[in-house]
């Protein structure tokens, strides 16, 4: 294969070897001799600067249910009712055992059919319960709310009902 001079024809045209504009536009064979073998990779440039930040993605799906809280406070006692035999009402009534205070019986081993009666002696007044009439029977827990008056026995108290 014949090397290229300085300036040469081919083809019918005249070209420079350091002229290579037109090299495309030649039969392969020949521009295979116009240019060299392909040089050494060069050095990797410099970083660019960064693009534009891209636009927001969808919402994604809900997650799950977090665990149930504790148990808030309990909160004040409502006002007691007042109505007879209820939880909360209050009675004068006898049983026929020693009591102490605070201790808790069943109703219907109450005796509330007294009435209070003011007494008086020579040295003093006082009042007393007085039993008298049918009993109205009472259900439920009572507590002795005090001491009680009377004997051993046949003792009157102030009982609340408690459940």
């Amino acid at each position: 294969m014949a090397q290229l001079k300085a300036s040469s024809t081919v083809g019918g045209t005249e070209i420079a070897k350091n002229d290579l504009t037109n090299v495309g536009t030649l039969p392969t064979s020949v521009r295979n001799q116009l240019i060299g073998p392909t040089g050494p990779t060069g050095s990797t440039g410099p970083t660019g600067s960064a693009g534009p930040t891209g636009s927001a993605g969808s919402t994604g799906p809900t997650g799950s249910t977090g665990p149930t809280g504790s148990t808030g406070p309990t909160g004040p006692a409502g006002t007691p009712s007042t109505s007879f035999n209820t939880v909360g009402s209050y009675a004068f009534a006898k049983i026929g055992s020693s009591v102490g205070i605070g201790s808790t019986v069943a109703g219907s081993s109450l005796d509330n059919r007294g009435h209070i009666q003011n007494s008086a002696s020579s040295d003093y007044n006082y009042m007393r319960i007085v039993y008298s009439g049918s009993a109205v029977s009472l259900s439920g827990t009572w507590r002795n709310m005090g001491p009680g008056a009377g004997s051993s026995y046949d003792t009157s108290h102030l009982w609340c009902r408690i459940a």
